[in-house]
């Protein structure tokens, strides 16, 4: 959802009707992916930890809100090195 459009709704929206279509074809499993922004640093309070993988995500990313409000949880992180 574009950040001007956020907090209305309609991500939620979205998300239940995925699930609706999804347990409409028999699914039991639903992926989510979000684009986020940098990685905190280890130890980072507020910091979310996949169970399984590297990386981190802050937990007040727009995409981990959404997810953690629905009850999703964190599994994998996208991990982007750079080289100056």
């Amino acid at each position: 959802v574009r950040p001007r459009f956020r907090r209305q709704g309609i991500g939620t929206a979205l998300l239940l009707a995925v699930e609706e279509l999804a347990a409409a074809e028999g699914r039991t499993t639903v992926i989510l992916e979000s684009e986020h922004g940098g990685e905190p640093a280890a130890g980072t309070p507020g910091a979310l930890e996949p169970a399984s993988g590297a990386g981190r995500i802050a937990v007040v990313d727009p995409g981990a809100v959404l997810c953690l409000r629905h009850g999703y949880a964190l599994e994998q992180a996208a991990r982007y090195s750079v080289l100056d």
